[in-house]
This record gives C-alpha cells, structure tokens and sequence, in this order.
C-alpha cells in the first residue's frame, strides 16, 4: 500500500544500489523489524512446508491469490491444502496435456523447486495431489511426464 499506485512489484526492486522493497521495506512484530526476504527466507521456508508458496503473496497476477483472512494455527493445514489446490486449479499456473505427456508449471515451482523435493519426481509427486484433475494427479505420481515452466506475470494483481 505504500507504493500504490504502480505497475508492478518489480518497479521497487533495485537492481543493483537503492531502494528494493524485499530488503528495506521493515516490518515490525514483537518490537523486531523484519524485511520481506527474511519473512519468506530466513522463517517460513526453513519451516519446510513447500506449500508456503501458494500463501505468500506479492501482489503480482502470477502470485497466489491474497487470502481475505488470516490464516492461523488450528486452520493452518485446511488453508494451505485449498490456496494450494486453488492455484493449481488456475490455467495460468497449470497446464497439463495428457496426449503429450507435458506439464507445464508456475515458474514459482522453478525458483523453488527444491522446497518440494530434490528430484522431478519428487517435486511432482507433492503437488500431485493439489492439481485439478485425477488425470493429472495420476501422471504426477507417476512423474513421467515432461515439465516445463509458465512465464511470470509481474503486473500488478489490483483485486
């Protein structure tokens, strides 16, 4: 909200020297600043919880949608089964073609591939059971299908 109205996420993030909202935007809880990398890095993804990254949000069109609640402990299991089956239920997020044998994925799954296992096969069999058909569980499971990656859409998401 500081930096609305704007295009895109990606209009504050320095390339080399100045301002990169990752870094230098603080929040503070308990009296501790905190940056944005340090939220996603440094805490949530040594949780070792891949499905962290259908909660986190940066308000681009590719992100997750935006949860219009908080997520809290005793909810936390049910929230991040449905963001994570909601995302993948997005076209522009998952694409599978059975005739082919190709998955085509959110590039999130390529930034943080080993958040969901150290080899292809692993990685598709923990989002198989999120992805929107059986079919398409079915080949994940089986892990033989060819993978690629979905461009990002950095533009702003203004819902």
């Amino acid at each position: 909200l500081r930096e609305y109205p704007t295009d895109s996420i990606r209009n504050h993030t320095a390339k080399l020297f100045g301002y990169n909202i990752w870094h230098d935007l603080l929040l503070y809880s308990g009296g501790n600043a905190y940056s944005l990398d340090t939220i996603e890095h440094k805490i949530l993804r040594p949780a070792k919880e891949p499905r962290i990254h259908f909660a986190i949000v940066c308000a681009s069109k590719s992100c997750p949608k935006l949860l219009n609640r908080a997520y809290t402990a005793e909810a936390l299991e049910k929230q991040l089964a449905e963001n994570t089956r909601d995302f993948f239920a997005d076209s522009s997020n998952f694409q599978y073609n059975a005739e082919k044998r190709t998955m085509q994925l959110s590039a999130i799954l390529s930034w943080f591939g080993e958040d969901f296992g150290e080899s292809k096969e692993a990685q598709l069999k923990a989002i198989g059971p999120y992805l929107p058909t059986p079919e398409a569980q079915q080949a994940a499971a089986a892990g033989r299908v060819s993978v690629s990656y979905l461009d990002y859409d950095w533009s702003l998401n203004e819902q």
